[in-house]
């Protein structure tokens, strides 16, 4: 990984950063859940055994995929 790749952030902080910039009610549940499922933000590396870590850009992008609008 080069410079550019970096930031990165966790489930947790991922899920921080959608309630800070997107007012999203997101929970580390949620997130938990769509990892297991596939359904969720891609990891781009590793930490240590288990931790994921993502892109910030990423991962918002991801969670503004689960709003949807009311209009029909």
């Amino acid at each position: 990984m080069n410079n550019d790749d970096f930031p990165l952030i966790t489930r947790k902080a991922g899920v921080e950063l959608a309630r800070a910039k997107l007012g999203i009610p997101i929970s580390i549940w949620t997130i938990n859940r769509a990892m297991v499922k596939g359904t969720g933000p891609k990891p781009v590396a590793k930490y240590g055994n288990k931790q994921d870590l993502f892109r910030p850009g990423e991962f918002l992008d991801w969670a503004r995929s689960l709003v949807v609008s009311t209009d029909r």
